[in-house]
């Protein structure tokens, strides 16, 4: 697995970590297993924490003191941000724009589907989106993220890893 995170451009890794839960949680799994101490021996890193970042670009700055002081983006470039779907509101099963968390929301069926209106499609759930995108009415993919996320997460938990490097190498999706 390794090797195959070495050859891939670093862009196209990030794009899939930051576009793809199912890419997310694939990456993660195939890290090494069990929780590995910090050098000050204070705390536990993840295993597909420690050295991501240089397996995916050896030239990226890991230590504070090494980064500069100031920078600049090209004008051209518009940098976008967003959610980074937190586990404890439902990770991607939230949809657009409301208060409610995405747990327990109902999906529409293929009829009811045919009688939303483009902005009401357009307020479902990115898990929903992707299951209608890949004809699938009966929510696969909804039904799997309903069954990972927890309410009961810590704040911090989500799948926003890839979401600033994504914004970097690649225009807003729209």
């Amino acid at each position: 697995m390794e090797k195959l995170l070495k050859t891939m451009k670093p862009s196209l890794l990030m794009c899939l970590i930051a576009c793809s839960p199912a890419a997310t949680i694939f990456l993660i799994a195939c890290g090494p297993s069990g929780l590995q101490k910090s050098k000050d021996n204070k705390t536990a890193l993840a295993p597909a924490v420690k050295g991501h970042i240089t397996m995916m670009e050896p030239s990226y700055k890991t230590k504070f003191e090494d980064l500069p002081l100031e920078g600049a983006v090209e004008p051209s470039k518009r940098l976008w941000s967003g959610d980074f779907w937190p586990m404890n509101k439902g990770n991607i099963n939230r949809r657009w724009n409301i208060s409610e968390d995405g747990f327990n929301s109902i999906s529409p069926t293929k009829e009811e589907l045919l009688l939303l209106t483009n902005e009401e499609v357009s307020r479902l759930a990115p898990s929903e989106k992707y299951d209608l995108l890949m004809g699938q009415y009966n929510y696969p993919l909804k039904k799997e993220v309903e069954s990972r996320a927890n309410p009961m997460a810590v704040n911090w938990e989500g799948i926003g890893n890839g979401w600033a490097a994504a914004s970097i190498n690649h225009d807003e999706p729209t």
